[in-house]
């Protein structure tokens, strides 16, 4: 290989990465969304815009193939109250200066994976908590909350 097809392969290969940063369409594929490494389906796209606000690393997250997403989409994770305790305040993860409790194991708590599937089509501004799965073909409106 000469040096004219070396600098032409270095910058088709950058060009091609900045052009496409998430990899082959084509290809189910692991990307970067909020820092969290989410798996994104083969031909999926829209999801550049999406937020995740992660409260528990070993939830995953995961897009089946040919989904269409709006922007503003926002995945929690986890960090949701738990109302079936005796008070919904976290104690001992915050103001743990000024109230001195230890902190209580099991808060805040999450409902587990996120799983959303096949050819799903899903509207601006859109809020899914932890826990869901969302079937092949479903559609979801515009400023919908799923719990």
């Amino acid at each position: 290989m000469n040096y004219l097809q070396k600098i032409y392969y270095f910058f088709y290969f950058k060009i091609r990465k900045l052009l496409n940063p998430t990899g082959d369409p084509s290809k189910d594929r692991f990307v970067k969304l909020s820092g969290r490494k989410v798996r994104i389906g083969a031909f999926c796209f829209g999801f550049e815009d999406t937020t995740i606000l992660s409260y528990d690393d070993s939830i995953e997250v995961s897009f089946g193939r040919y989904c269409s997403i709006a922007s503003g989409l926002k995945i929690f994770t986890g960090g949701n109250h738990r109302p079936d305790w005796i008070s919904t305040f976290p104690f001992g993860h915050l103001f743990s200066n000024y109230i001195k409790v230890k902190p209580v194991k099991g808060t805040p708590k999450t409902n587990g994976n996120i799983i959303i599937g096949n050819d799903v089509w899903i509207g601006r501004d859109v809020t899914i908590m932890s826990g869901i799965t969302i079937g092949d073909g479903a559609i979801i409106a515009a400023n919908s909350h799923i719990v």
